[in-house]
């Protein structure tokens, strides 16, 4: 776990989530938490819901944002 401090952020983030969470908040899609699931093998990111709208479609996942 590492400290990241970037886009307004101080937050202890998982090693391997920091890449991903740089670029998403990079493109305006702002993340609240993360888990690279290092105990259940099972990732999770959870984002602020302001101006985000998500479709969910069969197999697919959208998730459109303002930027």
């Amino acid at each position: 776990m590492a400290v990241f401090e970037k886009h307004n952020i101080n937050a202890e983030i998982d090693d391997e989530m920091i890449p991903v969470i740089d670029e998403l908040n990079k493109l305006g899609l702002k993340t609240v938490s993360c888990c690279s699931g290092h105990d259940i093998k099972m990732a999770q990111l959870c984002f602020d819901a302001k101006d985000i709208q998500v479709l969910l479609s069969g197999k697919h996942l959208s998730i459109n944002w303002h930027r």
